[in-house]
């Protein structure tokens, strides 16, 4: 996920949209003064800028329908182990 934030901002410096980098940097920034990586996802999900580098990349059609069906079963298969009271916390 770290990687995902570097390209992210990367891609949003060469498209020249500073602040959106900036705020990037700034939530990499804090990723790595917490000194561990284990809640990075939470801190990439509120990361709106992320987002909207990743869809300027102009996926081909083909990749877009293959992660909107992934997502689609592991949502449900999520969804069936939550209501099976089944545990996925790593402790």
């Amino acid at each position: 996920m770290l990687v995902t934030m570097i390209a992210a901002a990367w891609l949003l410096l060469r498209k020249r949209q500073f602040a959106l980098a900036a705020f990037v940097a700034a939530s990499i920034v804090i990723v790595l003064l917490s000194g561990s990586l284990q809640s990075i996802d939470r801190y990439a999900l509120s990361t709106f800028p992320i987002f909207i580098a990743l869809a300027s990349i102009g996926w081909p059609r083909r990749a877009h329908e293959l992660v909107i069906t992934t997502s689609a079963v592991l949502l449900g298969a999520l969804t069936v182990l939550y209501a099976l009271h089944y545990d996925l916390a790593m402790t």
